[in-house]
């Protein structure tokens, strides 16, 4: 239902330095990796809202760039390995060619005909490590951890959401002018047309509330919502006690779903009724609202 109207570990390596009489010192050691190169990924090429891809229905593939520290006088292939969950998924070349004197080079991941729309993918990649210097301080690096879903979900409104989890201590939005806690925020509301369903991010972190809209209604009269989860993990930490009391531990804070969640035509006002806590721990129940 559409709505009408108006998101170096330091490495105890055994290197046995040749000791002289001279007073000038030792000979250091080789290279760590094959010719000294270093290959990273250029993180700065990638999409704004890296390491969260989301990718059109019709997308079929996806590309990274990588960077090195030395162009050889010849021609280059650099092994590249990658991990998933469902593998079946992607198809990835074995290496990555960097032509003589280049100093970056692509890779692309191809999507298969087993890849689901709407799920996410995990994906792992990362430079074979001898053409990496994996033992120095460095702030590029040869491994990537990227999530990719291919879907159709685009803004539709934004709004105001007004959270039980800040009012409660919980969650830390910031404080306003007054010395106040800030307990409302604007976010964005997302609609997909191909599952004719809604996907808001009230905390900030990508754990959605994914829901859509039913024409079954309360004793109200309200809309009452069907959501994908009875509890969601906000992506927020507490600093709770510790089992002897002095302790602290940091636990997750979720939101668990009280009662039923419900659309408000005419105010244009969602209502989430959310019991804050964390494990073993109740905060209490709040009507969290969102509208525009």
């Amino acid at each position: 239902m559409k709505l009408t109207g108006y998101t170096i570990i330091p490495l105890m390596a055994a290197v046995l330095l040749s000791v002289s009489c001279k007073k000038d010192g030792y000979t250091p050691g080789g290279e760590q990796n094959y010719s000294g190169v270093n290959v990273y990924f250029d993180e700065t090429a990638m999409d704004p809202s890296y390491p969260y891809f989301s990718m059109p229905l019709s997308a079929s593939e996806l590309t990274f760039t990588l960077e090195r520290d030395d162009a050889p006088r010849q021609d280059e292939n650099v092994p590249i390995h990658w991990s998933c969950a469902y593998p079946e998924a992607f198809d990835i070349p074995e290496s990555v060619f960097f032509a003589q004197g280049v100093m970056s080079a692509e890779v692309t991941v191809y999507f298969t005909g087993e890849m689901e729309d709407f799920k996410e993918y995990r994906l792992s990649l990362y430079v074979d490590e001898a053409y990496t210097q994996q033992y120095i301080e460095q702030t590029t690096y040869p491994r990537i951890d990227v999530t990719i879903v291919r879907e159709d979900y685009e803004l539709y409104q934004t709004g105001i959401y007004t959270c039980g989890g800040v009012m409660m201590d919980l969650i830390d939005w910031g404080i306003d002018a007054g010395g106040s806690d800030i307990v409302s925020r604007t976010v964005g509301l997302e609609y997909s047309e191909t599952l004719d369903a809604y996907r808001i991010d009230p905390w900030g972190h990508g754990n959605y509330i994914r829901f859509s809209i039913t024409d079954e209604k309360n004793e109200a009269g309200l809309n009452i919502l069907s959501l994908d989860a009875q509890t969601y993990l906000t992506g927020d930490v507490y600093l709770a006690p510790g089992d002897s009391g002095n302790e602290t531990e940091e636990v997750n804070i979720t939101a668990r779903l009280a009662g039923d969640a419900t659309y408000n035509m005419n105010r244009r006002e969602f209502t989430f009724p959310f019991t804050y806590g964390y494990p073993g721990q109740d905060s209490g129940t709040n009507n969290d609202t969102f509208g525009w």
